[in-house]
């Protein structure tokens, strides 16, 4: 198949960049033709890197303005999207074959959520809370996790001192996080007052932040922050600003894992939590937030229970819960307590190879997917076509049969042809529900009107399907620079006009 994945740029040392850099080849060598749109990490000009067409974007921050058009040049089965899908125009995306790998850091999953997943060919989500979620919300998603790279990220010996110049008996705090939004979604202004807390009762300790300290896209001033705890410089260190701008590689990621002694992630919520599996895989406990997708993916650590935590009503108009300072001071005593436990370490790093190595998350997930999806297509072009019914003319309100006709679109394929379209009136209503709409219409006048305002999907065929002998005179007409024409004497032959309708749907 022809894929077009859109996300991160998969240079870019971000969560989403990291997982294209894996998942694309991986499909590729799959035998699937895969193009790349980065909405972030390239600009200006469509290039090709390590055999890969990379798609830039326009004016939109995300690609709605833009997307159709990659779609179109790549010339598509399906785009896979990795960012959140409330990003998304839903009626850009339902014009394609849209799988949208989404996450749900929310309980419920929130029903703007829900809405536009509804509009999506094949929705997945990364979590096993994020599919239990939509299921809840009434909606059938696919789960597939996120992978890392197990032959890098893994357990070694420790390199406090050999990499970070720090002494054995140091117990290491780290924190990886993303700095941005308002409140901080990372709980960083409540990660780091335990921290102050822990380091004053245990002097050897050096916290450890892995972030963007500036306050952008609404994030944290986190000097400001420090200097209001009078966090003892003594006890911190932060990554260089510069060389984390320029993407750091993973070798650096992994000594500074294994120099930690415990990763603070208690989040008000996770869609994944890609820290939190690259620690333990490289054999270090954490401290998460028993919520989302935290608890599935903490096999060595301590989470944050219902009774240490508040909940926060987000402008998603769902649940999120912010932590309490104790509980996370709680947690990094837990874990000075086991600092010596070699066991919570190796079984950590064990149960991350065991479950999110990428062979296996494109063994066991990715490949028979898509399979399934090619029988579908494959299906679909060659498919019955089902009769839905006759509909009121495009001069009747559409309020009392909207309802009626949408209760059949599960049933109804892929591909909706409107036969005597008229106006085009459930043609435009329909064309967000099919990935292709086929508008029959002979009458000039009526083409005229049909044409103004039609969603991309949408093909006018100047024609007709007639139920007696003789021929009838079809116009020609371009739509989106593709020309349809049908002469006198093409017209469908005589017969019924479901016969007729049946014949017109071949000839598609």
């Amino acid at each position: 198949m022809r894929i077009l994945y859109q996300s991160n740029a998969f240079w870019a040392r971000t969560g989403y960049g990291v997982q294209g850099k894996h998942l694309v080849p991986k499909l590729k060598a799959l035998g699937h033709d895969v193009a790349m749109f980065a909405y972030y990490g390239l600009q200006g000009a469509k290039i090709v890197v390590q055999d890969t067409v990379v798609y830039p974007p326009s004016r939109d921050a995300y690609g709605n303005d833009i997307v159709l058009n990659h779609y179109e040049d790549h010339k598509a089965d399906l785009i896979i999207t990795l960012v959140d899908i409330w990003v998304l125009n839903p009626d850009v995306y339902s014009q394609m074959r849209w799988l949208p790998w989404t996450p749900v850091d929310h309980d419920p999953v929130p029903q703007m959520v829900v809405d536009l997943a509804k509009k999506a060919y094949r929705p997945i989500t990364y979590s096993k809370h994020g599919q239990r979620a939509f299921a809840e919300a009434g909606l059938d998603v696919e789960y597939i996790p996120h992978g890392i790279d197990t032959s890098v990220f893994k357990r070694g010996p420790s390199t406090k001192q050999s990499k970070l110049r720090l002494s054995e008996d140091t117990f290491l705090i780290g924190m990886v996080a993303a700095n941005q939004g308002f409140p901080s979604r990372k709980c960083i202004p409540q990660a780091c007052e335990a921290a102050r807390i822990f380091v004053e009762r245990h002097p050897e300790s050096i916290f450890y932040l892995h972030l963007d300290k500036r306050p952008l896209k609404g994030g944290v001033d986190v000097k400001q922050l420090l200097d209001s705890l009078e966090f003892p410089n003594e006890n911190l260190r932060i990554v260089d600003q510069y060389w984390r701008a320029l993407g750091l590689p993973d070798r650096y990621m992994v000594d500074v894992y294994h120099a930690m002694d415990v990763l603070l992630n208690p989040s008000m919520g996770e869609g994944f939590g890609i820290p939190i599996i690259e620690a333990q895989a490289c054999g270090v406990p954490v401290v998460t937030t028993d919520f989302t997708a935290m608890p599935e993916i903490t096999f060595a650590g301590y989470l944050i229970g219902e009774d240490q935590y508040d909940k926060f009503w987000s402008s998603q108009g769902s649940w999120q819960v912010i932590p309490q300072v104790d509980a996370i001071v709680e947690g990094l005593e837990w874990a000075y307590e086991n600092r010596h436990d070699q066991e919570i370490r190796d079984n950590a790093a064990e149960m991350v190879a065991h479950h999110f190595d990428w062979d296996t998350l494109v063994e066991e997930h990715w490949k028979p997917l898509l399979e399934e999806i090619e029988d579908d297509i494959a299906t679909a072009k060659t498919g019955e076509v089902h009769f839905v019914g006759d509909v009121p003319a495009a001069k009747e309100p559409l309020l009392d049969w909207e309802p009626w006709l949408q209760s059949l679109i599960p049933e109804s394929g892929r591909t909706f042809v409107d036969v005597g379209a008229n106006i085009g009136q459930w043609s435009k209503a329909l064309a967000t529900h099919f990935e292709r709409v086929i508008a029959l219409e002979p009458h000039p006048e009526a083409l005229a009107r049909l044409t103004d305002g039609l969603p991309r999907n949408v093909m006018v065929w100047p024609g007709a399907a007639w139920s007696h002998n003789g021929k009838i005179k079809l116009y020609t007409f371009a739509h989106h620079s593709h020309t349809s024409a049908m002469g006198e004497g093409q017209g469908v032959g005589a017969g019924s006009a479901i016969g007729q309708i049946e014949a017109v749907c071949s000839a598609l």
